[in-house]
């Protein structure tokens, strides 16, 4: 469990993370950087994952997350999503499933 407050970047374009986020409460919007400029491009809100395909395939971020509002997050690591993935056998269905 997390907590970020509106106007923090708290995930940042080609990082590379080992945890996803659960949004519990409130927003964010996904902003890519491409020649020095800011594009929104997403907005995410509570039931919402932020990080899924990192956390899959270990790629870097894609955008930039900054909150909107203050937010309440559930953080999920790999090595939780692995031991998930391990016991239902798709942690892909059971990572979604959380959410809803």
């Amino acid at each position: 469990y997390r907590h970020v407050k509106a106007g923090e970047r708290f995930v940042i374009q080609d990082a590379v993370e080992n945890t996803a986020d659960i949004i519990q409460r409130g927003s964010c919007m996904v902003i890519v950087e491409k020649d020095g400029e800011l594009h929104p491009v997403n907005h995410y809100g509570e039931g919402d994952i932020i990080g899924g395909l990192g956390i899959l395939t270990g790629e870097p971020s894609r955008a930039h997350v900054e909150a909107e509002t203050d937010m309440d997050l559930w953080v999920m690591t790999k090595d939780q999503f692995d031991e998930i993935d391990g016991f239902f056998g798709n942690g892909i269905d059971a990572f979604a499933d959380c959410a809803t």
